[in-house]
């Protein structure tokens, strides 16, 4: 059996969009304590940590997308593109759930590149910052959630001005590493949503951000009542929660003397579709 998530969809029209039950995840700490329930949406993100060979460089965050029969890592292309000047990567190391005790994390090498140096990864084009690495591992033994088209915002959904949302990452490599559990910060809307910043496909959130959160999953925050584009009101039997985006980074005021702006760009999510 994949554990994976209830977010695959099994033809039979029982998984609420969007609803965040993945599947019945459990902590249970190296000290065999009593298992602790955390929520579904702890499993959908993964830590990346950056190697030129044998050298560590960097980090950021992935998070699981399936689509078309295929499973992902979805991150930032600056990722394993670097700036002018900086050391390129030659893979990434990540850490993943066993199934059979979700406390047990085992450490996976994903590749970037293949055995003649072309890229594994799938992007749309340079200027977006968005990639797709395929996974390389056996799925049968990990526990992990996947994020799929099913789990974008609807359109009959309704995103207020400074509405809430939620950054799931690993900033600066910061995080519960004994049970391999990300941190969530929150964010705010800052630009108009879904308007196209600047004609480019992404839009802004308001949120103290730290390195590593490239390539985090931006989501709603989790709820069983959804505000319509009509201005009425969802009340659904479970908790739902949408993707929206991905986070890409900050915008940097400092350079001409202000201080640090906390906006940062987040990449439309429905941009996905379009390449993979």
């Amino acid at each position: 059996m994949v554990r994976t998530s209830a977010f695959q969809a099994d033809g039979r029209g029982s998984t609420p969009r969007g609803a965040t039950k993945l599947h019945n995840i459990k902590v249970m700490t190296s000290k065999n304590k009593p298992n602790i329930g955390v929520s579904p949406i702890y499993g959908i993100s993964c830590p990346l940590n950056i190697y030129h060979d044998d050298t560590p460089i960097g980090s950021a965050t992935g998070f699981f997308f399936g689509n078309n029969g295929k499973i992902f890592i979805i991150t930032n292309r600056h990722v394993v593109v670097p700036r002018k000047g900086k050391i390129p990567p030659t893979l990434i190391k990540t850490k993943l759930h066993k199934v059979e005790n979700f406390s047990i994390n085992d450490e996976i090498i994903i590749p970037i590149f293949d055995e003649k140096g072309y890229p594994l990864w799938q992007e749309i084009k340079e200027d977006i910052d968005i990639i797709a690495i395929p996974i390389n591992f056996d799925k049968n033994k990990y526990t992990f959630g996947i994020l799929r088209p099913e789990n974008f915002l609807p359109k009959k959904i309704a995103l207020e001005i400074g509405e809430d949302l939620l950054v799931i990452g690993y900033p600066c490599n910061y995080y519960d590493f004994e049970h391999n559990l990300p941190l969530i910060r929150n964010a705010t809307i800052a630009s108009a949503y879904p308007v196209p910043f600047r004609n480019s496909p992404f839009f802004l959130i308001d949120a103290a951000l730290h390195p590593g959160t490239s390539g985090s999953a931006v989501i709603t925050r989790p709820s069983a009542v959804q505000k319509t584009a009509g201005g009425g009101m969802k009340i659904t039997s479970k908790t739902q929660f949408y993707l929206v985006g991905i986070n890409s980074g900050s915008i940097d005021f400092t350079s001409i003397g202000h201080l640090p702006s906390q906006l940062n760009v987040v990449w439309y999510a429905e941009l996905l579709n379009k390449f993979i």
